[in-house]
């Protein structure tokens, strides 16, 4: 994997906490770190342009459900999404680290965005 710095030490709150479920906690919209994301990508095996900060932050600001999973301050999960809110809804990422794979939180986060 590749070392990256986060942009940003502080870990931010925004977003609204949905629920915490054996120890990780699910949030909607939350504001996430591109580098964040780019490493999680990476060690979840989806194949995505990690290397591509400013994209990453694109792919993420231009997405309008975003769920996201986490344990303690290190994300472990994501679902970025599109939808008009009403019908219609394009899940174009799901990941998972590759530590927390098969342990049920990619479908608790695909039920989430269903959900919501």
């Amino acid at each position: 994997m590749k070392k990256y710095q986060t942009q940003n030490s502080e870990k931010k709150t925004s977003g609204i906490h949905l629920e915490t479920l054996s120890n990780i906690s699910y949030y909607l919209n939350r504001t996430l770190d591109p580098v964040e994301v780019a490493l999680l990508f990476e060690d979840s095996g989806i194949n995505r342009p990690t290397g591509e900060f400013k994209r990453i932050s694109k792919m993420l600001d231009n997405s309008n459900l975003i769920l996201s999973a986490w344990q303690q301050t290190k994300l472990v999960g994501i679902a970025r999404s599109l939808t008009d809110t009403s019908y219609c809804c394009y899940l174009s990422d799901l990941a998972v680290s590759k530590i927390h794979q098969n342990s049920g939180i990619g479908k608790e986060i695909f039920q989430k965005v269903v959900d919501v």
